[in-house]
């Protein structure tokens, strides 16, 4: 009887070890993930949208991610950025492509809330946006 005292003893110290370790690792990551997304009807009465996407991770104050804009019959700019976040402003270089040319800019991203505001770039680029935030798939 002695024995198996032990061993639910012994069963019950490594539970709790195993599930200490999942715990502290999970606080330990230190990364955010945080979406941001516009929808708008397309002109027509087809049901198409045009969509603009901001995907956001960020570890220790380094910044990677996405920004796409995705009109229904457009041209599509797709594109990944990179940064620092200090505070609620992150600063990245937003490197894209659209209608078969690649370019780089810089862009400013103020985090509100539930909002991210983007800033930046040629004004002709229409990157300045503000985006509502969504739950990330």
């Amino acid at each position: 009887m002695i024995h198996i005292k032990e061993f639910n003893k012994l069963i019950i110290v490594s539970c709790l070890i195993i599930l200490g370790c999942k715990e502290s690792k999970k606080e330990n990551s230190g990364e955010d993930m945080l979406c941001f997304r516009n929808e708008y009807a397309y002109n027509d009465s087809s049901g198409l949208k045009d969509v603009e996407e901001l995907n956001l991770t960020i570890m220790d104050g380094k910044v990677n991610g996405s920004y796409n804009w995705l009109p229904a019959e457009k041209d599509q700019r797709k594109g990944d950025l990179t940064g620092k976040l200090t505070g609620d402003m992150i600063k990245v270089t937003y490197t894209f492509s659209q209608e078969g040319t690649e370019s780089t800019t810089e862009l400013t991203i103020e985090l509100e809330d539930d909002k991210a505001i983007v800033t930046g770039g040629k004004e002709e680029l229409g990157l300045n946006r503000t985006l509502t935030q969504v739950n990330c798939e």
